[in-house]
């Protein structure tokens, strides 16, 4: 699940949360130990259908408010994957009553917060406050839930947000690889892809289709709110009632999400990434949550750190690195993992071990094993309501998954119920070594030899994990791939005709294709962490396929050359130049058609997939949009004048090391230059945020950039301009 929380202004809201900060401080000098359950919920149903549960504890002066609408990923049409996190997120970010400054200023002087979270079943909407500011805390909340805005410009935020969490968690091993186990466990199946969704969808999703989802899934008869802490039942109803109970409209009957299809055999994925260490995750899928088999599965992991004949039991280390397992049960299926850091040349025999130990987990355990673990169980099960958060996170999922009202009564009786012999049949059913699916982040050329011993193997490059690639598949049909089905033949047949337009309007493709070099000079700034800095940047193309580039910031020159199917850098003080390697190769041969000139003769090929996908707002403009999948190249988006059709801006899947997160460069200031309309300005956006400006000085086409220009020297020529 991710979740995310508005952050509170300074100044007399930083008093107030000081003052929130020092209620749930001393709540913590006061649980010493384990801190016993709160009294059961009092629950009442409002007149629209929704269910209202109060848990009243006067231990400290706060209230917990917490929304749970089965509205998640599992809820997402095809080609809309990300809508469900957009959806639950512009929930926190204005109402029809209050613009989104004010609704997150409000918050603010009540020294409280909102947040919001999706999992891959239901999404819930919270906040805490002080008891004293309660009713002015569930009227925020209910105004948000009820009542969105859905600003496109807040929105834009948010799909920004989005795509950074995304490209963060493919830039950290650990987290791409606990992604990819998900998505190599289940397939296609929901459960499969990250909360926050595909970059494709995330990114080409507008403010109506999102409130479309609001409206189709958020109900109060859907709905469940959790209300705990310093409140009566009678105050906590009444409020409810008034804010809540105007709450309308009612659910359609939505199916329960299906039963992932049960994989067979071992499947293995490599995510190629250098380095000398390997993210390692094992995982299998498991049963629904309430099966009879959870508790015992659960005790399977702890055991798994000790597992008979392997390690001394509660060693949880694999070859010096800390050893990690994890369960989880949805309302469809669950997932166990084990995982680790390990050297990259011991995968293979990590692997090996961790396929044994999950192997003998299928036989029962010692009487001191169990022992222990059931004792594990049982003293880390409070933990659930050591906080007002946790306690109500627990009791609304018990209830989601129909757990009963008994279940945590229970829990310590079923608990000790657990036999050697329960445990080590569940492992067998589940956690079977010849059903594994195994993930490795690490460098492919070490990890293949080790793991192709287990079975098939699987490569995907760190810049092209299943996510991007299921996002925005590279050539013709990718467009398909990713909405779920193909352009009609009056998209396309639109789609060519647009660009002809943009052709004609830069200069016709007759003076295009006259281009064989241009030399581009330019003052480019670069902008990061609210910091700038200048510098010169040259760019000299020349057909087919060489080119260099050039920069040079604070005195620190950098050449990377492309000739042909090669490329070469020299850097800084280096005097010697260097082969570049894949990921950077692919960058630079990317950049090279990433000028307008190449942007409109890929379009203009007859055998790229070219169609109209109506038009969408950037900026001022509502701009008209094309589609291009040309051969060899991932899809790019391009965005065309309404009135003049010059090409504004285009949208692409960085290649190299960021693929798989959106870029956009948009183009401006356009001046003559032999025949061709050319932009003088460029402003080069990552994940919405500008991170670079492009001024440029001199234009000059087919003024001869001779061979030697690309050649790799082997000694020292520093770049010169």
């Amino acid at each position: 699940m991710i979740a995310s929380t508005i952050r509170l202004r300074p100044g007399i809201a930083t008093l107030r949360a000081g003052m929130v900060a020092l209620a749930l401080a001393a709540g913590a000098i006061r649980a010493e130990a384990a801190t016993p359950p709160l009294p059961a919920p009092i629950v009442k149903t409002l007149g629209n259908g929704m269910r209202v549960a109060v848990f009243s504890n006067s231990r400290l002066p706060l209230v917990q408010l917490q929304l749970l609408v089965p509205a998640g990923v599992t809820s997402e049409p095809k080609g809309e994957e990300g809508i469900a996190y957009l959806a639950v997120e512009m929930l926190r970010h204005g109402s029809t009553s209050r613009d989104p400054q004010e609704f997150t200023a409000e918050v603010a002087r009540t020294g409280g917060s909102i947040g919001s979270s999706l999992g891959r079943d239901y999404a819930t909407v919270s906040g805490m406050f002080l008891a004293r500011d309660f009713e002015t805390g569930i009227e925020l909340l209910s105004d948000g839930v009820t009542y969105p805005v859905f600003d496109p410009l807040e929105l834009k935020r948010v799909q920004s947000q989005a795509l950074r969490q995304q490209f963060q968690r493919m830039q950290n091993a650990g987290a791409a690889a606990d992604d990819q186990i998900w998505q190599l466990v289940f397939g296609d199946h929901p459960y499969g892809r990250p909360a926050s969704g595909l970059w494709g969808p995330v990114a080409g999703l507008d403010a109506g289709r999102v409130r479309e989802f609001w409206a189709e899934h958020y109900h109060p008869d859907r709905a469940v709110l959790a209300i705990a802490g310093d409140v009566t039942p009678e105050r906590a109803f009444a409020a409810a009632e008034a804010w809540f109970g105007r709450w309308g409209g009612t659910a359609t009957a939505t199916p329960a999400p299906p039963a992932p299809k049960p994989a067979r055999g071992v499947r293995i994925r490599i995510v190629d990434r250098p380095g000398a260490g390997t993210e390692l995750r094992l995982g299998a899928a498991t049963p629904a949550s309430g099966g009879a088999d959870e508790l015992a599965l659960l005790a399977a992991g702890a055991l798994l750190g000790g597992a008979p004949a392997r390690r001394p039991a509660g060693e949880r280390t694999l070859y010096g690195y800390e050893l990690r397992t994890g369960y989880i049960a949805l309302a469809a299926a669950g997932l166990f993992t084990v995982g680790c850091t390990v050297a990259s040349d011991s995968v293979g025999n990590a692997v090996r071990a961790l396929s044994g130990d999950l192997g003998d987990l299928g036989q029962p355990a010692g009487p001191d094993d169990v022992a222990g673990v059931k004792r594990l169980i049982k003293n880390t099960f409070p933990m659930a309501f050591e906080t007002l958060d946790s306690w109500t996170s627990s009791c609304l999922a018990a209830d989601f998954h129909v757990l009963g009202a008994e279940f945590f009564e229970r829990y310590p009786e079923r608990v000790d119920a657990l036999t050697g012999a329960g445990i080590a049949a569940a492992a067998q059913r589940w956690l079977a070594p010849s059903q594994l699916a195994i993930v490795a982040v690490g460098p492919a050329r070490q990890l293949v030899p080790q793991l192709e011993k287990f079975g098939k193997v699987e490569v995907v490059r760190s810049d092209t994990s299943a996510r991007a690639k299921a996002a925005a598949p590279p050539g013709p049909g990718a467009a398909a791939a990713v909405r779920g089905s193909a352009p009609t033949a009056a998209q396309r047949a639109r789609g060519r005709q647009l660009i002809a337009l943009a052709i004609a309007a830069h200069g016709g493709l007759a003076k295009l294709r006259s281009i064989k070099d241009s030399r581009v000079e330019a003052i480019a700034t670069i902008e990061m962490n609210g910091q700038k800095l200048e510098g010169n940047m040259v760019q000299a193309r020349r057909e087919p396929d060489r080119m260099v580039f050039i920069t040079e910031f604070g005195g620190i020159a950098t050449r990377q050359t492309l000739n042909g199917g090669e490329g070469w850098q020299l850097a800084g003080a280096e005097s010697v130049a260097t082969a570049m390697d894949p990921e950077n190769l692919d960058a630079l041969k990317s950049g090279f058609g990433s000028d307008l000139h190449h942007l409109l003769l890929a379009a203009a090929d007859p055998k790229a997939l070219v169609w109209a996908r109506g038009t969408q707002k950037l900026d001022t403009l509502t701009a008209l949009v094309v589609v291009v999948a040309a051969p060899g190249q991932a899809e790019r988006t391009y965005y065309l004048h309404p009135r003049t059709h010059r090409l504004i801006a285009f949208d692409q899947g960085e290649s190299g090391p960021q693929q798989g997160f959106l870029a956009r460069r948009k183009f401006s200031d356009f001046q003559p230059v032999g025949g061709i309309l050319w932009p003088y300005h460029e402003d080069r956006l990552l994940d919405g945020e500008t991170v670079m400006r492009v001024d440029v000085r001199n234009v000059r086409f087919n003024s001869g950039v001779p061979d030697a220009a690309f050649e790799m020297p082997s000694t020292g020529p520093k770049p010169s301009r």
